[in-house]
Formats: structure tokens, C-alpha cells, sequence
């Protein structure tokens, strides 16, 4: 039985009265309903550029909103995880966003970290690392040293119409 319909039961019964609501439900989203998920994503990010609440952005951005989309950025759709003193990847990039790039700190090492449908490649800076860091990605752990660039090449996504999920 698919847990489909439990998500829209509750989310046509959520107020969304707090634009961290968007952020919550997106990231419960982003393995069942990716899509959604960035809908979502993209509501909380643009929640001070619009001033949904009518407002409130002349009191300043909401910390907690923009916090949690930095969040879900790289905990929903990079996928990392720190386990065994590893950095796992395990991305899920919904359909709409086809590359992501930015640099991260794992182990007050600076990374640059670009993702695109196909592969994952990381770059450990040069300057300013704390030393050689352990990388993982489908299955594989890695060791970075300063100035190294790895690439990990990814299995497709399953299509959100064929992912199955059980009770």
C-alpha cells in the first residue's frame, strides 16, 4: 500500500501558517514527491523576497526559514550524512534542478562540491585545509588531500511514478 494519499490527507489539512511549515513538508518530500519537495523549497526561500506574511521581512529575514533551506539543501537533496567519520553523499535532486554547486566545511576543511544528474564531483581546496578528509558516494569511500578533485559517477533516479513506498 502506498503512503501517498496519508501525505495528502495531512498536508490538505496543514495551514502552512508558518513558512517553516514550507520547509518541514518539503523535506519530508524530497524522496516521496521531489517535485513538491522544490515547490516547496522555493516558497520558503522567496517567503522574505515577497513578504508573505505582509510584513514582517522590514523586521528582518526569517532565520529559521532560511536556516532550514541551507539545511534541506544539503541534508535532503545532496544527501550528506557523517557516519564513521565519512562524509556520505547520497543525492536526490529534484527534476527541476539540474546542477548544484557550492563549498561546504567537513572537518574545518573547505570543499567544493558540484552535483549534477549524472556525477558528483568533489574538490578539496588547497589553501586552508586541515588535511586529507574521507568522502563517500554511491558506495565508495574515498580520501581527499589537499588540492585533489574526485568525481563519483551516480546511478540514475528512480522516477518519483515508479518509486513504490510501503507502509
Amino acid at each position: 500500500m502506498r503512503s501517498g494519499w496519508r501525505i495528502a490527507y495531512y498536508d490538505q489539512r496543514t495551514s502552512h501558517g508558518s513558512t517553516l511549515s514550507l520547509i518541514t513538508h518539503a523535506g519530508v518530500l524530497a524522496v516521496l514527491d521531489p517535485e513538491s519537495s522544490w515547490e516547496r523549497f522555493l516558497a520558503a526561500l522567496n517567503s522574505d523576497v515577497e513578504d508573505v506574511q505582509e510584513g514582517t521581512t522590514r523586521e528582518g529575514i526569517h532565520m529559521g526559514v532560511m536556516a532550514g533551506t541551507l539545511d534541506l539543501m544539503q541534508r535532503a537533496y545532496l544527501g550528506t550524512e557523517i557516519r564513521d567519520e565519512v562524509l556520505h553523499f547520497e543525492p536526490r535532486l529534484p527534476g527541476p534542478l539540474e546542477e548544484l554547486s557550492f563549498t561546504m566545511q567537513f572537518r574545518r576543511t573547505p570543499l567544493l562540491v558540484t552535483l549534477d544528474k549524472d556525477r558528483l564531483t568533489l574538490v578539496l581546496h588547497p589553501e586552508g585545509a586541515s588535511g586529507p578528509v574521507k568522502v563517500g558516494a554511491g558506495g565508495e569511500i574515498r580520501e581527499l588531500c589537499p588540492g585533489d578533485r574526485q568525481m563519483f559517477q551516480l546511478s540514475p533516479a528512480i522516477p518519483a511514478e515508479e518509486r513504490r513506498i510501503n507502509d
